[in-house]
């Protein structure tokens, strides 16, 4: 299952996550115990406050992974990103991306505010792709398939493309996360990683178009 997906830039010195969508505990968090009603609603709501906070401390810390590792590649190899966008210019086509897969363990929190603590280590699967100005991030359970998780991120990274031109302009996310969200909730629905034969990824399409057009 995947836990989480991102879009973050790629630009200059540090990552921001622009977007960000969670379906599953990305965090461990202890429950208390031994505790009244009334006590035990507040540590909830602590815990709570506390999971939201580590949750994007968790995200930018992998997205500032993904932001080195990119950057890396592309001095490597000798590309850079104004290429990516003159191609997108261009012909309309999409660049050469970047693609990576690294494992992160789990951050953990008790009720009690120890990070790390009453835990015993786990891991997650990461599996990202950049090109341009933007980088897409599965953050996923660690048993998860890495060529899935591949292929699925391509899919939804065309599709956001196609409708939402965000290797173009990342910032405009912000005006468009309705689109974002038709284009995940069919090809990741409820953070599940489906095989997709060419008959459904048409459907999908052909949904994606109608769905489009009527918020044009």
């Amino acid at each position: 299952m995947v836990l989480a997906f991102v879009i973050t830039t790629l630009t200059g010195d540090k990552p921001v996550v622009l977007y960000h969508q969670i379906y599953g505990r990305i965090t461990n968090m202890s429950c208390g115990e031994g505790r009244t009603n009334t006590e035990q609603n507040k540590v909830e709501d602590s815990d709570r406050e506390r999971q939201c906070k580590l949750n994007k401390q968790h995200i930018t810390r992998v997205a500032e992974r993904v932001h080195s590792e990119y950057q890396f590649r592309r001095e490597a190899n000798s590309l850079t990103q104004e290429e990516d966008i003159q191609r997108l210019n261009n012909d309309d086509t999409l660049p050469d991306f970047e693609m990576g897969h690294f494992r992160v363990q789990t951050p953990a929190i008790s009720s009690a505010g120890d990070p790390d603590k009453e835990y015993v280590k786990t891991f997650q699967h990461v599996t990202w792709m950049g090109a341009a100005l933007a980088g897409f991030i599965l953050l996923c359970e660690s048993c998860e398939n890495r060529v899935l998780c591949g292929q699925v991120l391509k899919l939804i990274v065309r599709f956001l493309q196609e409708h939402v031109r965000v290797l173009n302009h990342p910032s405009e996310i912000v005006n468009r996360l309705e689109r974002v969200s038709e284009v995940l909730e069919r090809v990741l629905p409820d953070g599940n990683l489906l095989f997709m034969n060419h008959r459904v990824v048409r459907q999908i399409e052909k949904e994606l178009e109608t769905v489009m057009k009527a918020s044009a």
